[in-house]
């Protein structure tokens, strides 16, 4: 998460103020934003259908490290700017396999550690590893990224990020794999999804600031689907698209 130019302007205007390590920010200090997000995606990963959702969400960064963001509770652990990393929680609901009905939310929790690293001032590289994400609450997933970004205009900015998803065969047989009591309730094939490749994505968006307080993010990906899923009988489309629009005020 960034840091503010009115803390950093605060920390060079107050010598005196203790600074964090690992955040740059006043020690006891605290970077707050809240947002809106419409999106149209998928109803499943595979499917053909969309859906049109609509979510409030909240990001905050303390001065210790700790941070809360839409999806993940974590700690950055690194007191060097182009290096970060640490623990992290994932939280959500969980996602549907493309055969099973809408049902009530059930929350998703993954626990894992993340890591990104800037060796360039508009390039991120960036990695998070999971656990718990399969139904037995076991389930392996590798998440693998990029992001580069840069100015556009005065107060605007693009983003162009590109990724890929590696699971273990608990997790790509929780949402692609079919058992023999899953085949006799919808009447497909048995099958044994292994581990392997989930997907692989790009994506591109644009940010502008409309005043000191309110920016505005919309934003278009893709997704394919790798070659385990893509072969499941429960896959409709090998290909997936997301649009998104989100409207951030920084407190």
């Amino acid at each position: 998460m960034r840091i503010t130019c009115l803390m950093l302007m605060t920390a060079v205007a107050c010598p005196a103020l203790a600074q964090s390590d690992t955040t740059f920010m006043p020690e006891g200090s605290r970077d707050i934003y809240v947002s809106a997000t419409a999106a149209l995606v998928q109803r499943a990963e595979g499917s053909s259908k969309m859906r049109l959702i609509v979510l409030p969400s909240a990001s905050v960064q303390w001065s210790n490290g700790v941070f809360l963001e839409p999806g993940a509770l974590g700690m950055q652990l690194s007191n060097d700017g182009n290096l970060r990393y640490g623990p992290v929680l994932d939280y959500g609901v969980k996602s549907q396999r493309n055969d099973e009905p809408d049902r009530g939310t059930r929350l998703d929790l993954q626990a894992g550690g993340f890591a990104s690293y800037r060796p360039l001032h508009d390039l991120r590289l960036h990695g998070k590893l999971l656990y718990g994400g399969s139904d037995d609450h076991g389930g392996v997933q590798l998440n693998l990224g990029a992001t580069w970004s840069m100015p556009i205009a005065q107060h605007q900015g693009i983003s162009l990020s590109a990724g890929a998803t590696v699971v273990d065969r608990a997790y790509m047989q929780s949402y692609f794999g079919i058992n023999a009591e899953q085949a006799r309730r919808t009447r497909r094939a048995i099958y044994d999804a292994g581990g392997g490749l989930k997907n692989i994505g790009v994506s591109v968006g644009w940010n502008i600031e409309l005043t000191h307080k309110y920016s505005l993010g919309t934003g278009v990906s893709m997704r394919w689907l790798g070659d385990v899923p893509a072969a499941s009988p429960l896959s409709e489309s090998n290909s997936g698209y997301a649009l998104h629009s989100t409207l951030t005020y920084h407190y």
